[in-house]
């Protein structure tokens, strides 16, 4: 079953988001993923207590939830973590 992987984010330091973003494609390749989306985002509704307001949505879909895992628990995207850190604030949330 396919599975999507949903990071909402608000970038801290584009000089290093474009660095982390530009060894992410590779490793999303060896895992089966792929980019479906990413953008800045508008506000449609927010609940009694919304959560935090990042701007920016990136959508990353696989195969499988086995592949999304692999993927993001990979040693090869684990390294890139730190580089993630100082570029952006994210959550990063599974959906299979």
């Amino acid at each position: 079953m396919t599975a999507l992987i949903v990071v909402e984010l608000t970038v801290k330091n584009g000089d290093k988001l474009k660095k982390y973003s530009a060894q992410t494609p590779a490793i999303l390749k060896k895992f089966n993923g792929e980019l479906l989306i990413k953008g800045k985002t508008s506000l449609l509704h927010a609940s009694a207590n919304p959560s935090p307001a990042y701007d920016t949505m990136v959508v990353f879909k696989f195969p499988s939830k086995e592949d999304a895992s692999a993927w993001y628990n990979s040693s090869e995207y684990q390294e890139l973590l730190g580089l993630r850190e100082e570029a952006m604030s994210s959550t990063f949330k599974l959906l299979a």
